[in-house]
């Protein structure tokens, strides 16, 4: 039986795909699969996917015949995966030569259901690692983990630095919603919600590629699709018998990233009033539906109530430049006309 399946989704990507596949035949444990799904790449990443499949017959290649988006092509290689264990990897990353040794051995040692670990991020422009430490709040004496005991993971959305067992993410019919942004969402939230043990591996395994993406999706394509997938999530764990574990953590987190979504989000009026009209209606149902005083410390609340109390996009903004006075967790910001200022507050 083949231990590992690492699936790689390809759109475009000529530039970077060889890294990535060498990086993949090249891993110190052979025992693995490499499942390739290419959506209609107008480039030459087909052919060099070819290419590499003559070479390492380890290597199978889906070619779909319509686009479709990065979780469909996720959710096919899952569908095609003959291993134990499962990887992904982004088609211009790539993994350390140890990252399925070192992360089948500690699946495997413990018997998890999944292993998070660590991952370097590369700056393309200036040819630079930087240690990302996924793991860093977390007990390193400690490897073991009870995801109640952590519910701040259920904001973590990276996919590719982790290994699953395949028959978890089958039982519990986990899959990648099939949205052009925020796929990997619900799929990292629905595998923290059901986990009943989780592993850290504090190594770097991994390298995601900072670079500029020459065609980025719209602001509105954006941010409509990352909206229906933290609804999808939200649903979910209402429904959850792990509810009371994770939902304090988890409305703190929506709150506070529909508020900042709405702020970077640059279009037209009438777009962002859409924006706007349906991040109040969603924060509304949030606020009626929980104890929003368990959490006022740790969310903007003053923000909270002015974005639900303004009828309009226009009305919370002028809000928001005139004055307004907000004592957060670790700072206090006063803005007056548009000009801010904060101050850190000693909570010892």
């Amino acid at each position: 039986m083949v231990d590992i399946s690492i699936i790689i989704p390809v759109y475009n990507m000529e530039k970077f795909l060889q890294e990535s596949l060498e990086s993949v035949i090249n891993q110190i444990h052979k025992n693995i699969e490499i499942i390739c799904i290419d959506d209609c790449s107008t480039d030459n990443s087909l052919n060099i996917l070819n290419e590499y499949r003559q070479k390492d017959k380890r290597i199978k290649v889906f070619s779909l015949s319509e686009k479709h988006t990065t979780g469909f092509a996720r959710n096919l290689g899952l569908e095609n995966a003959k291993g134990k264990y499962i990887m992904f990897l982004d088609s211009d990353d790539w993994f350390e030569l140890n990252a399925c040794k070192d992360a089948l051995e500690q699946i495997s040692k413990y018997d998890n259901d999944l292993v998070i670990f660590d991952f370097y991020f590369y700056k393309q422009k200036l040819g630079k690692k930087v240690l990302q430490e996924i793991t860093k709040n977390l007990d390193k004496n400690n490897q073991q983990i009870n995801p109640k005991s952590i519910p701040e993971c259920t904001t973590n959305r990276i996919v590719v630095c982790n290994i699953y067992k395949k028959d978890f993410l089958l039982k519990n019919n986990i899959k990648f919603t099939d949205t052009i942004s925020g796929e990997d969402q619900p799929f990292s939230f629905a595998c923290f919600l059901h986990a009943e043990s989780i592993s850290l591996l504090h190594k770097p395994l991994y390298n995601f590629r900072k670079y500029r993406n020459a065609k980025p999706a719209r602001c509105f394509e954006r941010w409509n699709d990352i909206y229906i997938n933290w609804e999808k999530n939200y649903d979910l764990l209402q429904n959850s018998p792990k509810k009371d574990y994770f939902l304090n953590t988890y409305i703190s987190f929506l709150i506070t990233e529909l508020i900042k979504r709405y702020h970077f989000c640059k279009c037209d009026a009438k777009i962002r009033q859409i924006i706007f009209t349906r991040s109040r209606e969603f924060l509304i149902k949030i606020v009626n539906e929980n104890d929003i005083d368990k959490i006022k410390e740790n969310i903007d609340y003053i923000g909270l109530k002015n974005f639900i109390n303004s009828n309009n996009w226009k009305m919370y903004e002028l809000k928001e430049n005139l004055f307004i006075f907000k004592k957060l967790k670790n700072n206090c910001i006063i803005k007056i006309f548009g000009i801010k200022i904060s101050w850190k507050i000693n909570n010892t």
